[in-house]
């Protein structure tokens, strides 16, 4: 059932999360979004949202360090890669759709794409770091 280790995971989850995506939007591609600013909130917005964004960063730790919990038996670190680039692969597919109905340009579409596929591959291996030696949840109940 839900221990320690699972929660330790999430916490780091979350924190290697919060981390990258501040290093990743507000520096590397603060000029991508201020080149683009008609299509973003205002800061005094975004500021007003953000404990919108900290509860999607925080579902996506929940979330994925169950999946890797309960799903991946193998707990070695090139399965937690190989677990965390499937995922992120999965997370940047959506961004395709986002390009085709949403005027973004294919260079910021592409930032995301590949952000998140870095991304993920690294919280794989985080989630194989802060779990070695535990058991798999019992997803049988």
């Amino acid at each position: 059932m839900f221990n320690r280790h699972v929660f330790i995971s999430m916490v780091a989850v979350f924190a290697f999360i919060f981390i990258f995506d501040w290093v990743f939007h507000a520096v590397l591609l603060e000029s991508s979004y201020q080149a683009t600013a008609a299509l973003w909130r205002s800061k005094g917005e975004m500021t007003a949202h953000f404990p919108w964004l900290l509860a999607g960063q925080i579902g996506m730790a929940v979330f994925i360090t169950l999946l890797y919990y309960g799903f991946v038996r193998d707990r070695r670190l090139s399965s937690g890669l190989g677990f965390g680039l499937v995922v992120g692969l999965f997370m940047a597919s959506p961004f395709l759709i986002n390009y085709a109905v949403t005027p973004y340009p294919l260079s910021l579409v592409i930032s995301w794409m590949s952000g998140s596929v870095v991304e993920f591959f690294l919280v794989g291996g985080l989630l194989a770091a802060t779990c070695r030696g535990t058991q798999p949840l019992d997803t049988s109940r």
